[in-house]
């Protein structure tokens, strides 16, 4: 590993560690010097979070949207996670709009009881950052949400 001392794009400096073979070095180095340091990414990174989360937040109030149990900082999180969900079901209406087939409408169907599930039922933050961490697929998302539910009731 080879340190360098690098000029980032935000102005700050620091020293860096590169590895990999030397005729790439200087290119990684260069790449890295393009971004921000580490601790203008951090901030830029909670700031972004800070207003997706208020984003959600006014959607989901907008809305009617249950309202989400557990901490301040679990509920902003949530929020945000729900919404996400909230988009890929509406996508997913969207996209089977105006089709006539059986499975099609059985299709709108199921994403609107889902949808439905997601926004009125689901009341533990807890509950969105689980699905969330563990990347579950909608229909096995509101699968473990509703386990979750009856267990925690």
């Amino acid at each position: 590993m080879a340190k360098y001392d690098v000029t980032y794009s935000c102005g700050h400096e620091g020293t860096i560690g590169v590895f990999g073979p030397e005729k790439d070095r200087q290119w990684k180095v260069d790449r890295i010097s393009e971004g921000l340091c580490p601790e203008c990414a951090k901030k830029e990174r909670e700031e972004q979070r800070r207003k997706e989360n208020e984003e959600a937040a006014k959607i989901a109030a907008e809305k009617g949207y249950v309202e989400l149990e557990g901490t301040e900082k679990q509920v902003k999180w949530a929020n945000s996670i729900r919404e996400s969900y909230v988009k890929l079901i509406q996508s997913s209406l969207d996209f089977t709009e105006g089709k006539t087939g059986e499975a099609s409408i059985r299709r709108r169907e199921k994403l609107t009881k889902q949808m439905e599930f997601f926004t009125k039922e689901i009341r533990k933050a807890k509950t969105f950052i689980e699905i969330q961490v563990e990347g579950m697929p909608l229909s096995a998302a509101e699968e473990y949400a509703r386990r979750e539910e009856k267990q925690n009731v």
